[in-house]
C-alpha cells in the first residue's frame, strides 16, 4: 500500500499543475497576444494552413500544425529578444558549417520550453492525432556524416547556454 502511494506521489510531483503550466505559458505572452484560450491553436493550423478538415489531415499536416502552434508560442518571445539585441547593439555570431547533426527538435523544444500540457490540451480536439506518428513524421535535420556535424551542434548549444546571440547556417 505504501509503495503504491509513493508511486502516485512521485507521478503527481513530476507532472506540472495547471497553475505552474499557466505561469510557464505567461513567459511567452510578452507581446500583445495571449494564449490563455489557445485550445484551438492546433486545430486552426490544421484547417487554415492546409485547407483540410481534422478528419482528413495527413500525419505530415498534423506534425506541421503542432510545430506551428509551438512556433506561435515562441514568436513574441523571439521578437522581444531581437528588440533587446537591437537596443544593446549586441554583436552576433554567424556560424557557417557544411554539416549539422541537430536531429529532430520538436519533442526537445516542447520539453525544454516546459509546455507539454499546452500541447496536450491543443491535441485533445483531434481524435485521430497519434503523437508517436507525428514525432516520426518529423524529418531528421542531419546534414553531413559525423564529426563536424556533432561539433557544429555542440557549438551552437554552447552559444545558446552562454546567452550569446548566434545563428547557425
Amino acid at each position: 500500500m505504501a509503495q503504491s502511494h509513493d508511486k502516485r506521489t512521485a507521478t503527481a510531483e513530476r507532472q506540472p499543475s495547471r497553475k505552474t503550466d499557466a505561469k510557464r505559458l505567461a513567459l511567452y505572452e510578452c507581446g500583445p497576444l495571449r494564449f490563455g484560450s489557445a485550445d484551438d491553436t492546433y486545430d486552426r493550423h490544421v484547417v487554415f494552413d492546409h485547407a483540410v478538415s481534422l478528419e482528413n489531415a495527413s500525419d505530415r499536416e498534423r506534425f506541421e500544425a503542432v510545430a506551428r502552434a509551438l512556433r506561435d508560442l515562441l514568436t513574441q518571445r523571439w521578437l522581444l529578444t531581437e528588440q533587446t539585441y537591437q537596443a544593446a547593439n549586441a554583436k552576433r555570431v554567424y556560424y557557417l558549417s557544411m554539416e549539422f547533426l541537430i536531429g529532430r527538435s520538436l519533442v526537445h523544444n516542447i520539453i525544454n520550453l516546459g509546455v507539454e500540457q499546452f500541447v496536450r490540451d491543443n491535441l485533445r480536439s483531434d481524435p485521430r492525432q497519434n503523437w508517436t506518428e507525428a514525432i516520426d513524421t518529423e524529418p531528421d535535420a542531419g546534414l553531413g556524416n559525423g564529426g563536424l556535424g556533432r561539433l557544429a551542434a555542440c557549438f551552437m548549444d554552447s552559444l545558446a547556454s552562454l546567452g550569446i546571440p548566434a545563428i547557425g547556417y
